[in-house]
């Protein structure tokens, strides 16, 4: 087992109910989930793009822009659709039922891939146990959005 790829993953999961919060409350004062995404994209486009430069990145060359296959650049769509949603969802769901519903949401899917192997991910067959865990996720969900 990984410990230090775990605590960070963990640490990574972490930061994002504070950034549900901040993006809620930057959409409540845009009046906009739609610009209040685009202001977080903008933010952290800068703040990638400084990286960039400060840490002197090569960039690709064309062949390897050409060898991406075209369905993996919609991942930043797949964000943006992510971050409204929850700009739009924190403020009527609350922090804790908002992230619990994605997080549910995020598993469900993720089983689904692994045991199929979509997207060129390596196979990992659906078992008892991840069925429980599933399963327990979703108890978990249930009882904060009720609690």
């Amino acid at each position: 087992m990984n410990w230090f790829a775990l605590i960070i993953t963990a640490c990574a999961g972490a930061v994002l109910p504070i950034q549900g919060a901040i993006n809620a409350r930057l959409g409540r004062g845009l009046a906009n989930p739609v610009l209040a995404t685009l202001s977080s994209f903008i933010t952290g486009t800068i703040a990638l793009l400084l990286y960039v430069i400060i840490v002197r990145s090569a960039l690709p060359n064309a062949a390897a822009l050409g060898r991406v296959p075209a369905w993996a650049w919609l991942g930043g769509l797949l964000g943006c659709l992510y971050l409204g949603i929850m700009i739009w969802s924190v403020p009527r769901l609350g922090t804790a039922t908002a992230f619990g519903v994605a997080i549910a949401g995020q598993i469900i899917l993720s089983v689904v891939l692994d045991h199929f192997g979509l997207l060129g991910l390596k196979t990992h067959p659906i078992s008892l146990m991840r069925a429980a865990g599933v399963a327990l996720l979703l108890t978990g969900v249930i009882l904060v959005q009720r609690g």
